[in-house]
């Protein structure tokens, strides 16, 4: 019976570790996708000046 618990516990684990990687991936490509929009904004400020 312990083990039983102790392997649904493991699995759990590794379901929130999961749950957690996906949802690190998608902030960082958010936060990727925003500075790109930021770079992009800049390098037209650039290109007007010039």
């Amino acid at each position: 019976m312990k083990e039983l618990s102790l392997i649904e516990r493991v699995v759990r684990v590794e379901e929130e570790l999961k749950a957690l990687r996906e949802f690190v991936e998608r902030r960082f490509e958010a936060l990727q996708r925003e500075m790109d929009r930021r770079f992009e904004a800049l390098e037209r400020r650039f290109q007007f000046f010039q």
